[in-house]
């Protein structure tokens, strides 16, 4: 808490929040005060109730003068700028607390022990609800708390003459020494909440990165085939220069009419199989090409992804086919994202709600240290219960980042590891589709391996199996995943592969397109991965 102190260092975010506490502000300044004067009229000389508001009065102003200006120039100011708006705030808000705070001595000096209670009530209520506004600069609560009950406790030992008034200044003792820590932990709490915040982003940003610079065209369009958005290597393919030129044209434009149909068929399934397709580019070329799409909720509203592949470009660069592979299945992850992050953001959700009907109703009785307590308690587990919410999504985006980022040296890894880091990304789809998923390892040897290639592996044979349950409506699915020594086995209740197409699986290009969703090269890519790169027996 000291540390923290001793440097004036913050957020931009934090003094935003502050700044914009303008209800505290009047709060403080302007609605106490009267009420305070409104109990004092008739008994405090009115010379010094009128000099006593004036200044209240013009602190309340300057305050509400310097948080807009500063938030004016918010989004263009650096964060060492934003601090020095700081210091006159802070001087503003020692003011504020000064000037509050030495009501107590005309309270003691000019009416009797019960009007000067009501007074201290007053303002201990004006500094627990100023601990929720200050908090985002802890300074801030620190100058308000410490001003406010430093006056109180002098002015009740030294003026006070009655044993009331020394059990009053004990009371507030205590007071202090559990409101700064606890408004401590809470700023702390809020801080962290920040910075996973700003890695989240990051972390999206980095997601977008993948989506702009991915091998695999990737377009956006919604329930009427009008596009809203499109990678790089998708403008490109369809050699229309940049993306406005691209936005708003409907999808139909760049496909020959003799394809119209079979295009308005795809479109009506929510998943729509890898085909072949003639597309069109800008001036008219006509190119083949493998497209699969599916439909997505964006923004509340129905929307499709659609991944296609240049096959010109598949077939003539063979020695980048594992990277194709990867990413053929784009529309699937994001997918598989939207399902692994929807209960931990329900939960983010409810909590928020929760807290916001707690503050708006009320539900804790401030006045009391009881109710303080109880406050404090609620609103920290809530918190801490959003950080961990915060922490479950970031490791889903870095699993899938991890995915994607490509292995240039081999590294050291159980068959475990790798298995469930596979299952993390595809563990929710399964659980939608209530497919049950056994495990049994029967080794912990770490072996030299491209983690990310392996994850491709897994994930193919997975994401087949997760096909035929559907092909052929398995009732209770399931499949088992085994390690023993070094070996990892996978096996399914689907009914098994055909003899007669057997032989052919891991030729490159085959499919049975009626039954798999695949472009042939999953399986094919899967056996150069562990025959050719790990030197292994598939």
């Amino acid at each position: 808490m000291f540390q923290t102190l001793r440097h004036l260092h913050y957020h931009k975010e934090l003094i935003e929040m502050l700044l914009k506490a303008k209800a505290g502000a009047f709060g403080a300044n302007v609605l106490a005060p009267l009420m305070i004067a409104y109990i004092m009229y008739e008994r405090v000389p009115n010379s010094i109730l009128l000099f006593w508001m004036g200044a209240q009065g013009i602190v309340f102003f300057i305050r509400i003068y310097i948080s807009n200006n500063a938030l004016k120039v918010f989004k263009t100011t650096s964060t060492q700028k934003m601090n020095r708006f700081l210091k006159p705030y802070l001087f503003l808000i020692f003011a504020n607390a000064f000037l509050l705070s030495i009501s107590i001595i005309f309270a003691i000096l000019y009416t009797d022990t019960l009007y000067t209670l009501i007074i201290i009530t007053l303002i201990l209520g004006v500094v627990t609800g100023s601990i929720s506004t200050l908090t985002p600069v802890f300074h801030a609560v620190f100058i308000f708390v410490i001003t406010v009950l430093s006056i109180f406790l002098f002015s009740l030992i030294f003026l006070g003459d009655t044993e009331i008034h020394f059990y009053i200044a004990i009371m507030i003792f205590f007071y202090l020494i559990i409101a700064l820590p606890s408004s401590f932990r809470i700023y702390t709490s809020i801080y962290k909440n920040i910075q996973q915040t700003q890695e989240l982003k990051e972390k999206n940003s980095n997601f977008q990165n993948l989506f702009d610079t991915t091998m695999e065209a990737i377009i956006i369009s919604d329930e009427k085939g009008t596009i809203i958005d499109s990678n790089h290597a998708g403008i490109e393919l369809f050699g229309l220069g940049n993306r406005s030129n691209f936005i708003t044209k409907n999808i139909a434009q760049y496909v020959p009419k003799y394809e119209l149909e079979k295009l308005q068929k795809s479109l009506q399934e929510s998943f729509d199989k890898p085909r072949n397709y003639d597309l069109m580019k800008e001036d008219g070329e006509v190119f083949p090409a493998l497209a699969s799409g599916r439909n997505m909720i964006i923004e509340g509203k129905k929307a499709r992804i659609s991944v296609i592949l240049d096959l010109t470009l598949v077939k003539a660069q063979e020695q980048q086919l594992l990277q194709h592979s990867r990413l053929a299945q784009m529309g699937e992850m994001i997918s598989m994202i939207a399902h692994q992050w929807r209960q931990p953001l329900t939960a983010i959700s409810s909590t928020a709600v929760n807290l916001r009907v707690k503050l708006e109703l009320e539900a804790f009785d401030l006045d009391t240290k009881e109710g303080i307590t109880e406050a404090n308690r609620y609103f920290l587990e809530r918190l801490e219960n959003i950080e961990s919410y915060v922490q479950n999504l970031t490791i889903i985006i870095d699993d899938f980042r991890n995915f994607y980022k490509p292995n240039k040296q081999s590294v050291s890894i159980t068959l475990e590891e790798v298995i469930h880091k596979s299952l993390n990304i595809i563990r929710a789809s399964f659980a939608n589709d209530n497919i049950e998923i056994i495990e049994s390892y029967n080794t912990q040897q770490q072996y030299k391996l491209y983690d990310s290639e392996m994850m491709q592996v897994i994930l193919n044979i997975l994401k087949n199996s997760q096909d035929n349950f559907k092909d052929k409506e398995i009732n209770t699915p399931y499949v088992k995943i085994t390690t023993q020594d070094a070996s990892i086995s996978i096996c399914d209740n689907g009914g098994g592969i055909s003899k007669d197409i057997l032989p052919n699986i891991f030729d490159p290009y085959f499919s049975t397109k009626d039954e798999k969703n695949g472009t042939g090269l999953g399986l094919y890519m899967s056996k150069i991965i562990v025959e050719d790169h790990h030197k292994a027996v598939s």
